[in-house]
């Protein structure tokens, strides 16, 4: 019986792998890109950090003007009654100024990354370039 002989794909003289200098190119490439993706990734998270931040205020604020409304006291149980939780690394201080105003100041725990602290007045709005809120502390969440 006659045979066909197939040529196989083995290594040959030609056949040495991967030179020392296209190895170090393919280091050197991976290298420059990690060196633009780290720093952009964690810009991203601090701005993640900062949204959840943001929004956990606003939704403290909503419901202290609520209790405030009916008038209730601003308390934590009466705030967690009412369905109010923060994301996770949120920490959230309720403070309440002589003015009858309250002060909520938001910023990162747990060692997460986020831009500054986050000041809000229930009769202002987000505060630019406050990082405290002065008065004496009503809730602090989580």
């Amino acid at each position: 019986m006659g045979g066909v002989a197939l040529k196989g794909r083995g290594a040959g003289p030609g056949d040495r792998g991967f030179t020392l200098v296209e190895v170090l190119v393919v280091i050197t490439i991976i290298g420059v890109l990690a060196g633009i993706a780290i720093p952009v990734f964690m810009h991203q998270r601090a701005k993640a950090m900062d949204a959840a931040i943001q929004a956990d205020i606003k939704a403290a604020a909503v419901h202290v003007i609520a209790l405030q409304t009916g008038d209730q006291p601003v308390t934590k149980q009466a705030l967690i009654a009412a369905g109010l939780r923060t994301s996770p690394g949120v920490s959230v201080s309720i403070r309440n100024d002589s003015s009858g105003a309250y002060c909520i100041l938001g910023s990162s725990s747990g060692g997460r990354p986020s831009s500054h602290d986050w000041v809000y007045w229930t009769n202002g709005g987000f505060a630019s370039g406050q990082t405290s809120c002065p008065g004496d502390i009503v809730v602090s969440l989580p």
